[in-house]
């Protein structure tokens, strides 16, 4: 699902994001000249918003990331709207939920990988640069078709997508995101180990017998340790 996520939102992201520049100037009718300040005023929210999520991030991870895809559903909204004040805002909400829902799906990503947290945050860069490689070119596909105008709508559509994969996580998943993944490694190689032992005890311990069988079993085992000793004793002597 978080690869799921990180891809239909980077696909959203990218969409518009690949044609803004001649959106805000053609669409919005922004002048070239403002729109740097524009991107660093973006860049200033980005940073604020990593440091401000950062305190959800180690028990509501999941929650994280929908508040950030809400953050970009308004943006992407506002953009639609094709005015200067809206474009001004859609830049920052677009700013404070892009940089959130990053750093949320990366540690969400890490924390619930099957696998190694390398491989898990290889497989979400994975996601990530498909989502980012696939939205341009359907956004060139819908600016050939109906203009820029329509990206933030596409957009739209896509991060609504995401939104509804993260309404599919199942209660047992919140719970466990809850809790700190050295920690959830630690219980399952705990309970891995004792079935190990488990399985070793079985294999190693004898099989019941009776109390006739034991002392036959013990008698013969006997016998045998004497004869191995009188065998050894002669060798010696010799």
């Amino acid at each position: 699902k978080v690869l799921g996520v990180a891809f239909t939102a980077t696909v959203g992201m990218s969409v518009t994001w690949t044609y803004i520049v001649p959106f805000y100037t053609k669409q919005v009718g922004l002048s070239s000249a403002i729109i740097p300040g524009l991107f660093a005023l973006g860049g200033i929210v980005a940073v604020a918003s990593t440091l401000a999520v950062t305190r959800l991030l180690a028990s509501n991870v999941v929650q994280a990331v929908r508040a950030s895809l809400a953050l970009l559903v308004g943006s992407w909204g506002l953009l639609a709207l094709a005015t200067p004040w809206s474009a001004i805002a859609a830049q920052v909400l677009q700013a404070a939920g892009w940089a959130a829902l990053l750093a949320a799906l990366l540690n969400w990503a890490m924390r619930h990988t099957p696998w190694r947290t390398d491989v898990g945050a290889s497989m979400y860069s994975v996601a990530v640069n498909l989502g980012a490689a696939v939205g341009p070119l359907l956004g060139a596909t819908i600016v050939s078709l109906w203009g820029t105008r329509a990206l933030p709508f596409a957009s739209f559509a896509m991060t609504i997508i995401a939104v509804v994969i993260t309404t599919t996580v199942d209660t047992y998943t919140l719970r466990q995101l809850r809790v700190p993944r050295r920690l959830r490694v630690a219980v399952r190689a705990r309970f891995a180990l004792r079935d190990r032992r488990q399985v070793w005890a079985r294999r190693t311990h004898p099989t019941e017998m009776s109390p006739r069988g034991r002392a036959v079993a013990f008698t013969r085992g006997a016998a045998s340790a004497r004869r191995a000793l009188r065998k050894r004793k002669v060798r010696v002597h010799r």
